[in-house]
């Protein structure tokens, strides 16, 4: 202002109320919470039901099954988002950028909390019914309708679920539809966030360019399976993970040896993991891990195993013990926390246990 401006205490005030709501532009923004009910399913239980929902649609039998990995957001920021009262109108009002087009699409599903196998597989249907009639709505002769199916999954108490045919491709739609939660709030910090129309939507979804940047080979054929290798760290276990890796399946190995593990896995883009599997405890602890980054497993190799030696009659029952331990109590451990996953998903699995020739024909002191 000049030096002869008048300027009134109250039109200062406004001024400086005017900046500060500039300022706060991308700040975190407070969603009013809905009341959550008190039982609330963790991300490692529900996420098995919401992968074999995704998986189901459309499919005839096990062998078909078009798998997809999932990965699970839980940080403050989207636990506000999804916890918000007015969640189906903001996160259901449009997109960000067209990469949200293509890679999350137009709008995410969203599932009450503490829902149960039935009714998340009913949700998914009713999403892809809502999609197919969106696509009907705006199609063209030269499109093809794209995959129904939600990319993106919200659930309050939970939060944020994404979805793809590898684990990468899960990350990077998590990643972005991170990225609308906080390019949403700050709008709703502002005032209400708006997108374009369901018309330039679809014409953006639908275009040949932008759909040229996602469109990729033929999948391999564990393309959108879990795989999880114990004693994942020696040499067999390695190998085995790599092969399993080289057919598409997205890698998880189990070790004590948990630096070396992390190391190999690494190198596939999977996850590495300490795992006493002698320990039930542990065992369970670990595949819920799994769920939550992964979402579920429908291979597991149980490799991690030890020769003790002792002639039959000699050998101490502590020796003996500790072998039952490990290699029969071990696969054991594994096999029932797997299934019990594989239950929920309802898609089925495959349980591979490798025995040592010592097994079947011990040679001297093996008894």
């Amino acid at each position: 202002f000049g030096s002869s401006a008048q300027i009134s205490y109250e039109n200062m005030i406004a001024l400086v109320n005017l900046a500060e709501s500039f300022l706060n532009w991308g700040r975190k923004t407070f969603f009013p919470s809905i009341e959550l009910p008190s039982d609330v399913p963790p991300a490692a239980k529900i996420a098995p039901l919401i992968r074999g929902a995704l998986a189901r649609m459309g499919e005839a039998t096990v062998e078909n099954y078009r798998r997809v990995v999932l990965e699970h957001r839980s940080g403050e920021d989207v636990l506000n988002f999804v916890n918000g009262q007015d969640l189906k109108r903001y996160a259901q009002a449009g997109i960000v950028t067209p990469d949200h087009a293509i890679r999350t699409k137009g709008w995410p599903l969203i599932l009450p909390p503490a829902m149960n196998a039935k009714a998340i597989s009913n949700a998914v249907r009713n999403y892809a019914e809502d999609y197919a009639a969106y696509y009907l709505r705006h199609a063209r002769s030269d499109t093809t309708l794209l995959d129904p199916l939600p990319k993106v999954i919200l659930m309050p108490g939970v939060g944020l679920f994404a979805a793809g045919r590898t684990a990468g491709e899960a990350s990077v739609v998590a990643d972005i539809a991170e990225r609308a939660i906080a390019i949403i709030g700050a709008a709703e910090s502002y005032g209400q966030f708006e997108s374009i129309s369901e018309e330039e939507l679809f014409a953006i979804e639908y275009w040949s360019l932008e759909q040229a940047k996602i469109q990729t080979t033929q999948d391999p054929p564990l393309a959108g399976h879990v795989a999880v290798i114990s004693g994942g760290a020696g040499a067999i276990g390695a190998a085995t993970a790599q092969a399993f890796f080289d057919e598409g399946a997205a890698i998880v190995l189990l070790d004590l040896n948990v630096g070396l593990a992390e190391e190999i896995a690494a190198g596939m883009g999977g996850l590495g993991l300490a795992c006493d599997i002698t320990d039930a405890a542990s065992v369970n602890a670990t595949f819920d891990t799994i769920c939550r980054s992964f979402g579920g497993v429908d291979i597991v190799v149980s490799n991690a195993g030890a020769a003790w030696q002792g002639k039959i009659g000699e050998v101490d029952d502590v020796v003996l013990r500790q072998s039952f331990e490990l290699n029969f109590f071990g696969h054991q451990n594994l096999a029932k926390a797997a299934v019990a996953i594989m239950t929920r998903q309802r898609t089925g699995g495959s349980l591979l246990f490798n025995a040592s020739k010592q097994a079947v024909n011990p040679g001297p002191d093996f008894g």
